[in-house]
């Protein structure tokens, strides 16, 4: 389950998030909680995704999505012509986990949250990476993420191939986090 803050204008909600499986319709189905409301339980479906965009049902209702922006801890994406960002909430959670993004952990072991396909890894064993660097290319549920560097670090390992399937868990890079005084 994740918890997120939803902003729409100046108005905000804490919603948890939480997959369930629909074999019956092959979809990827998501019960919606609502924090602070009575009733506030929802549903919702993706019922198609693009590279561009997702088109989602939330209690049958029908919302086109594209996102435009998304960081670790953030994406901003407009829903039927309205601007709105979600926030993954910080408070309580250690640094080092505030490091990482729907689809990896990144930290000095850097591992798959969900099952993913590698499109590219563009680091290799020995290199040395800046801040904000793009490590490697995930796709997960058809949508692609880059995975970066959160800090000035060494590639110790790559433990994956491009184009390989990986389960959630899977290692897929070593690093090797570079204190100030290392930096070249």
């Amino acid at each position: 389950m994740s918890r997120f803050e939803i902003v729409i204008g100046k108005t905000s909600r804490t919603m948890d998030l939480e997959r369930s499986i629909d074999d019956a319709q092959n979809l990827d189905t998501y019960l919606c909680q609502i924090i602070g409301e009575r009733n506030g339980q929802r549903k919702l479906v993706v019922r198609r995704r693009d590279r561009n965009f997702i088109l989602i049902s939330v209690d049958d209702k029908m919302y086109f999505i594209k996102q435009t922006k998304r960081t670790s801890s953030s994406v901003d994406f407009i829903a039927n012509g309205r601007l709105t960002s979600a926030y993954l909430p910080t408070e309580g959670i250690r640094e080092e986990a505030k490091v990482r993004s729907d689809v990896a952990s990144i930290n000095e072991l850097v591992s798959s949250n969900f099952p993913s396909k590698v499109v590219s890894i563009r680091v290799s064993k020995g290199s040395k990476q800046k801040e904000g660097d793009t490590l490697l290319v995930l796709e997960a549920m058809k949508m692609e993420a880059q995975i970066k560097a959160p800090k000035d670090c060494d590639v110790v390992e790559v433990f994956v191939r491009e184009g390989e399937m990986v389960a959630r868990g899977t290692k897929l890079l070593q690093l090797k986090f570079r204190r100030v005084e290392e930096n070249p």
